[in-house]
């Protein structure tokens, strides 16, 4: 009779412990989705998309939760995260921050004077260039010269408001506070001329033409 009733026990101890594993993995796991889906979306708060992050390759590669509604939230937040980055691309970083912090005056129309840097620069003789070249290596020099010189802008605080073919329009100081912002906007040209510099070998290097850039600035209100 001990004996049975000891089995009895230990095979129901055994079971109780089966069903707490089995029912805490069932809870772990939706919870490490939403711990991951917080984190990620702390980080599309401040504009970062993530993109080398395990968890949001996860929801890239379409791995979803198997409770229905941590899906959704899945489905809805890599939406989002497209959405917000698209919508970057054509809106200066800053202004995009804000709306997605929430503020009340981003998100409708507003006008406030202020004092700002304009920089607005192209290449010389772009159109002579292009005309020398096919179109894949066109589309190479441009994307090199781009890159280059829209990271030496947001490197000093510009915001790059407008790509127009080779020319670049920057701003400073708006619509983010930026100090001594003619300052930074005047080490953004000569800066711009150090990497025209090094590009120029880049290009030399694959036999494309050298490229020369103007620079024009503007303080005001």
């Amino acid at each position: 009779g001990k004996f049975i009733t000891v089995a009895i026990f230990v095979s129901m101890s055994i079971a109780s412990l089966l069903m707490a594993l089995a029912l805490s993995i069932l809870v772990a796991r939706p919870l490490r989705y939403l711990t991951s889906l917080g984190a990620l979306m702390r980080r599309l708060g401040a504009l970062d998309f993530a993109h080398e992050d395990s968890n949001f390759m996860e929801i890239r590669r379409g791995q979803r939760s198997v409770i229905k509604e941590v899906s959704e939230l899945q489905d809805t937040f890599y939406r989002l995260s497209n959405c917000i980055e698209t919508f970057a691309h054509f809106v200066p970083e800053g202004v995009v921050r804000k709306i997605v912090k929430g503020g009340e005056k981003e998100r409708r129309p507003h006008v406030s004077m202020r004092t700002v840097t304009i920089m607005f620069t192209d290449i010389r003789d772009f159109t002579a260039i292009s005309e020398t070249l096919s179109q894949t290596d066109l589309l190479f020099v441009l994307t090199r010269y781009l890159t280059a010189m829209t990271g030496v802008a947001e490197h000093y605080r510009g915001e790059i408001t407008e790509i127009l073919g080779d020319g670049l329009l920057v701003f400073w100081n708006t619509p983010e506070d930026v100090p001594d912002h003619a300052t930074k906007a005047c080490a953004a040209a000569l800066a711009m001329q150090e990497a025209l510099a090094s590009l120029n070998e880049e290009l030399q290097s694959r036999d494309f033409p050298r490229l020369s850039i103007r620079c024009g600035l503007h303080t005001g209100s």
